[in-house]
């Protein structure tokens, strides 16, 4: 008997699944954040100062939270001087992947727009042609 209610319960389920499915499309693509609303030079001071790390992490005085945001500021400037590349990606209208290519600081920076919202998801280090 409890075999055969459980197998009720995951048939109710995943039809639900099945129905809402369409809604939750349909509303990640009616909040999908525009492309002139990702300001790259924003969106590079926001992960130099480490934004995007734990709370353990962060800087905790107000000297060292402001020296932080002085150090990004700078680094962010300087790497930023010479030129930086940046390509974002339509995934089925729901998302969108920015790339930010910056070759002085040989690295590249990646945040996905989702819900009206960009949210850092990592960097990764550019290779050389010398290799």
């Amino acid at each position: 008997l409890a075999l055969v209610v459980l197998k009720i319960l995951v048939n109710a389920l995943s039809s639900l699944a099945f129905l809402l499915l369409p809604l939750l499309y349909f509303y990640a693509s009616a909040n999908l954040p525009s492309i002139e609303s990702f300001d790259a030079k924003k969106e590079l001071k926001r992960v130099m100062r480490g934004a995007h790390l734990p709370e353990e992490q962060q800087p905790k005085g107000w000297v060292e939270q402001k020296l932080n945001r002085l150090a990004a500021s700078i680094s962010t400037e300087l790497a930023t001087s010479l030129g930086y590349e940046v390509r974002v990606t339509d995934y089925l209208g729901v998302a969108r992947l920015s790339a930010v290519k910056v070759p002085v600081a040989g690295r590249e920076f990646y945040w996905i727009g989702i819900m009206n919202r960009w949210q850092y998801i990592g960097q990764r280090e550019l290779r050389s042609n010398n290799d």
